[in-house]
């Protein structure tokens, strides 16, 4: 079932069309997060206990993805103005949605020799983290001059590069 359908089945037919679906779910995003303590989490360092889950439960970590891997399949546009939505609580929040989504993710979708591509696109989906090792000699914090590179080989990964 796509994560659309999950995440929407809360809303009647007539909120579920396309128009409609990046507003209630804007809605709906600000009032979870607005309950949670970002104040207190900066104290102790940390993300608020339930934020990843609100994030999950909302597919902020599939947002542009397509519905058939998981995704929200939203066009840009959206996907943007919801990380915004998280930017005004919390900037590393929305800063992990960047990554994630537009970084890390991108990088899976555009590996179809990865073991279980499949999978990990849709556990990416649903709230399993992805990461980005960014930050080379020569390249500093600029993605596309990244020159590190990982192969596949039998059943283990090669990573070739170095990382600061």
């Amino acid at each position: 079932m796509a994560m659309y359908t999950q995440v929407y089945a809360q809303f009647p037919a007539q909120e579920r069309t396309a128009e409609r679906r990046a507003a209630a779910l804007y809605s709906n995003l600000i009032a979870d997060l607005s309950q949670l303590h970002f104040a207190d989490a900066d104290d102790r360092r940390a993300f608020p206990p339930t934020l990843h889950s609100i994030l999950a439960r909302h597919g902020l970590f599939g947002l542009t993805t397509p519905g058939e891997h998981g995704g929200l399949a939203l066009p840009l546009e959206e996907a943007i103005n919801l990380i915004s939505a998280t930017a005004s609580f919390d900037v590393s929040a929305a800063s992990t949605l960047v990554i994630h989504n537009f970084l890390a993710l991108p990088c899976i979708q555009a590996a179809p020799h990865i073991p279980e591509q499949k999978h990990i696109i849709w556990g990416a989906t649903r709230g399993d983290l992805c990461a980005f090792a960014l930050t080379e000699p020569g390249a500093g914090s600029a993605p596309r001059h990244i020159e590190a590179s990982a192969l596949m080989r039998e059943d283990k990964v090669r990573i070739s590069g170095r990382k600061i």
